[in-house]
């Protein structure tokens, strides 16, 4: 009836209208749960035709799979949903959400009878419940438990999968014998103090010789024992054997002082392992990792404590 509008066209605009109705349904019954319209396309997004059941069924299961919804939010929408505080779907996502919560406090693990007091606490459950839901998270492979010092510690998997893997690489790294220096160390090290116009002490001298023979060094001390000046140290004997040193800090700030006191460039971590985003700005990603490593013979990374389990795994 409408000039302009053939089969085709017309084909197309039913099916966008189907689309869109069903989109309509999935909006409502969100909207009705307490869902705001962004989150509900993200969560029809994801779930397509699908997202009615999928909340239905468990709506804990949007904190793990949608970006940017909590287990508070799931939470809510599942209380909507008439969902009993007590089921074991809420009890298993509390003990997740507990473990995120502490990992941002800067626990990688937390021991199992104070996690099950917490939780208990924060879902204002009987401890027995949680007790009974920790081994079908780590039947899932949610969590691991393992034994240190006499207490179970409850790793979230991916955190246990990181410490398990820095510990395995350095331990692999501190085995392998470092590239060999054809110059004598102390007689460099003496020209560095010359032409610098510094002394340094026999700790730094010491720090200074192990950076060259050894494949891994941690150097530590308070401030003013002369951490810059030993690292300027190490920096220049590594150069006057031909060594390519990458420098690199956790934070943007610790980077331009290392790059200042050293009058080479640093870079953060990040940018040194060159991050970028996924495609829904949800996951960062290296593109530097075992397959294309630095470019470097030595890396010097200042203000190691700063840097988390995570980040050191990739590094």
């Amino acid at each position: 009836e409408v000039e302009g509008i053939g089969e085709k066209k017309a084909e197309a605009i039913t099916q966008a209208f189907e689309e869109q109705k069903e989109i309509r349904r999935v909006m409502v019954f969100l909207a009705d749960h307490g869902v705001t319209p962004g989150l509900a396309i993200k969560i029809f997004r994801h779930y397509g035709n699908a997202s009615i059941q999928a909340v239905r069924e468990n709506p804990y299961r949007l904190a793990d799979e949608i970006h940017g919804v909590g287990f508070k939010t799931a939470d809510k929408i599942a209380a909507e949903l008439g969902i009993e505080p007590v089921s074991q779907e809420r009890i298993t996502a509390g003990i997740v959400y507990v473990l995120n919560e502490l990992a941002s406090d800067g626990h990688v693990y937390y021991p199992e009878d104070a996690l099950i007091k917490e939780v208990a606490s924060v879902l204002e459950v009987e401890e027995a419940l949680v007790k009974d839901a920790i081994p079908v998270l780590e039947e899932r492979g949610s969590i691991v438990r393992e034994m240190i010092q006499g207490q179970t510690a409850v790793y979230l998997a991916y955190l246990y999968r990181a410490e398990v893997n820095v510990a395995g690489r350095l331990s692999k790294l501190v085995r392998v014998k470092p590239r060999t220096v054809s110059g004598n160390v102390q007689k460099l090290i003496k020209e560095m103090e010359r032409r610098d116009g510094i002394s340094l002490n026999d700790a730094q001298k010491e720090a200074v010789e192990k950076a060259v023979k050894s494949s891994v060094l941690v150097l530590t001390g308070g401030p003013g024992t002369g951490k810059t000046t030993t690292v300027r140290t190490m920096l220049r004997v590594f150069e006057a054997e031909g060594f390519r040193v990458a420098l690199a800090a956790p934070t943007g700030r610790a980077a331009k002082r290392m790059a200042e006191t050293t009058g080479r460039e640093a870079k953060t971590i990040h940018r040194l392992l060159e991050y970028a985003y996924g495609e829904d700005d949800s996951n960062l990603t290296f593109s530097k990792n075992e397959n294309s490593p630095l470019d470097c013979h030595a890396i010097i990374v200042d203000e190691m404590s700063m840097v988390d389990i995570l980040l050191m795994n990739n590094l």
